[in-house]
C-alpha cells in the first residue's frame, strides 16, 4: 500500500482518488490457514488524497471481508467491516539534515518512513483494521453461544441444562424470590 509523494507533490491541492486490493490473509493481518486463495478474505480500501504545505490529506473507507469465528458459538462466518478515515500526516525530517524522513499522524502519535517518494500506508492501514474488527466476533446479534453446562452450540440444539446458574453467595435471595411468587401466585 505505497503512495506516491511525488506524485502528489507536483499538482498541490489536487484531490487524487486511490484503490488498493489486497487479500488479508497474504498481507498476514488474518489467519493463513483460512485459505490465501480464498476470495472471501478481501480488503478494499477507496480514498482520496492531497498535499499541502507539507501535509497529506487522507480520506476514505476500508471493507474487509473475511472468516472470522463466533466468539460465543465458536462457529466460522463471514465477517465485513466498514471504517472511515480522515487524517492529516504531516512530513517531518527530525534534525533537518540528511536522515531519514516520515510521516507523522498527530492525532496516533504515529509515525511512518517516506522511502524515496514513496510512503508505505500497510501499517496505517493494519491499525485500522484492528480496531474495525472490535471486540467480540458476533455470528450474529442473537447467537446463544454454547451452553457453559453440557457444551452444546444452544443455535442448534436446545439443551435441558438448568437455565440459572446462581452463585452460591445469591441462593438465599433466590429462595426470597421464590417465597414471594408463591405467595403472590396464592393470592391470584
Amino acid at each position: 500500500m505505497l503512495l506516491d509523494l511525488g506524485m502528489l507533490k507536483n499538482e498541490p491541492l489536487k484531490n487524487f482518488k486511490i484503490t488498493f486490493e489486497d487479500n488479508l490473509a497474504a498481507l498476514g493481518w488474518i489467519d493463513g490457514s483460512v485459505g490465501m486463495d480464498d476470495p472471501g478474505n478481501n480488503l478494499i480500501i477507496n480514498m482520496e488524497a492531497y498535499y499541502n504545505h507539507e501535509s497529506i490529506f487522507l480520506s476514505g473507507t476500508m471493507k474487509t471481508v473475511y472468516q472470522a469465528e463466533c466468539s460465543y458459538c465458536l462457529e466460522p462466518f463471514e465477517k465485513i467491516t466498514r471504517h472511515s478515515f480522515h487524517d492529516e500526516l504531516s512530513l517531518h525530517c527530525p534534525g533537518g539534515g540528511n536522515e531519514e524522513k516520515t510521516v507523522v499522524i498527530e492525532d496516533l502519535e504515529e509515525s511512518f518512513p517516506i522511502k524515496g517518494d514513496t510512503i508505505d500506508l500497510g501499517e496505517y492501514f493494519r491499525q485500522l483494521f484492528e480496531v474495525s474488527k472490535g471486540l467480540n466476533n458476533l455470528c450474529h446479534k442473537e447467537c446463544l453461544g454454547i451452553c457453559a453446562i453440557c457444551g452444546k452450540n444452544r443455535n442448534k440444539n436446545r439443551c435441558s441444562c438448568e437455565k440459572e446458574n446462581i452463585d452460591p453467595r445469591f441462593s438465599v435471595l433466590k429462595e426470597l424470590k421464590d417465597k414471594l411468587n408463591k405467595e403472590d401466585s396464592r393470592r391470584s
